[in-house]
């Protein structure tokens, strides 16, 4: 995916929903109809690239937890992608042969199944084995699965930050926020704006997947201690339920940011953002900066096209 010439970013309303994520040496920024990717070139320099948001994402919108299930996976396809771009533009190697959606499709499968393994099944299973030592104790067994699925989450969290590489993409999590709040504010897409603002952000990606393992504490609670084949099928089957509950939440918590009860329930994901997100260098926030530009561009680009074919 090589750069190509860019229209000026055009003034985009503040108010437009971006997210993102931290790349390796870079960031991934999406728009409601494009998203984009810059990182850094082994020279210094920093290459650009966007693309359309997949369409078979946006069809279940209008279906309440649905949605949230097909958010999850665009999630990971959408990084999954940026992953491999910018890995190779790291390497010099960005007019390598691209990922075809096979072998994406394939990779995000194989996440999920891990990521269900892990988070999930695991868990449970071992939670099993702790409460039949204990006379089959439903209760022993709720709290042994959950205190496990949240010390396996925050565990992992703990351990991969201690590679020199997953801080410095922490580093570029911490840029992603804020520019994003310098957008936000309508401020100047300037290094200077970005850092009047804090590394955390009350939309991140960070927080939707404690919020996956807290609701999932609460709803496998609800079925006990199953037999073996009903436990595992629960936690395959109900993974992207509970998602779809945790978007639902997330989407009621941005209507009313100032409620007590939405502060409750987002503070723990604004915590958990300390171990996530790092304060990034003026080079790093350059990259972030870089990526948000270019899907502005490309979303003016879009709603002038759009606004041609009328």
């Amino acid at each position: 995916m090589p750069d190509e010439p860019r229209p000026e970013p055009r003034p985009l309303d503040p108010s437009t929903p971006i997210g993102g994520q931290a790349v390796v040496e870079g960031v991934m920024m999406r728009g409601p109809h494009r998203w984009a990717v810059a990182a850094r070139r082994p020279d210094g320099t920093i290459a650009t690239t966007d693309e359309g948001v997949p369409t078979w994402a946006q069809k279940p919108k209008a279906v309440p937890v649905v949605r949230g299930a097909f958010a999850l996976v665009e999630t990971m396809a959408l990084g999954l992608k940026a992953l491999k771009w910018s890995a190779a533009v790291e390497k010099g190697d960005e007019d390598g042969a691209p990922a075809t959606d096979r072998s994406l499709a394939l990779t995000t499968v194989v996440t999920l199944v891990v990521f269900i393994a892990v988070f999930s099944v695991v868990p449970a299973a071992a939670a099993h084995a702790v409460a039949d030592r204990v006379h089959d104790s439903t209760l022993v067994f709720v709290l042994a699965e959950g205190v496990l699925r949240l010390g396996l989450f925050l565990g992992y969290v703990v351990a991969i930050g201690r590679s020199p590489a997953i801080r410095r993409t922490y580093e570029y999590h911490g840029a992603e926020h804020m520019v994003i709040a310098a957008f936000e504010h309508a401020e100047p897409l300037t290094v200077e704006a970005a850092r009047r603002y804090s590394t955390r952000h009350a939309r991140c990606g960070t927080d939707f997947l404690l919020l996956v393992v807290v609701v999932a504490i609460v709803v496998f609670s609800l079925f006990g201690q199953a037999s073996w084949p009903v436990l595992v099928l629960t936690r395959v089957v109900g993974l992207p339920v509970v998602a779809g509950l945790a978007y639902e939440i997330l989407r009621l918590a941005k209507r009313r940011p100032e409620s007590r009860l939405v502060k409750a329930v987002t503070a723990p994901g604004l915590a958990l953002q300390a171990l996530t997100t790092k304060p990034p260098a003026d080079d790093q926030i350059e990259v972030a900066i870089a990526s948000l530009e270019a899907v502005i561009a490309a979303e003016a680009a879009t709603e002038a096209s759009e606004q041609h074919a009328a």
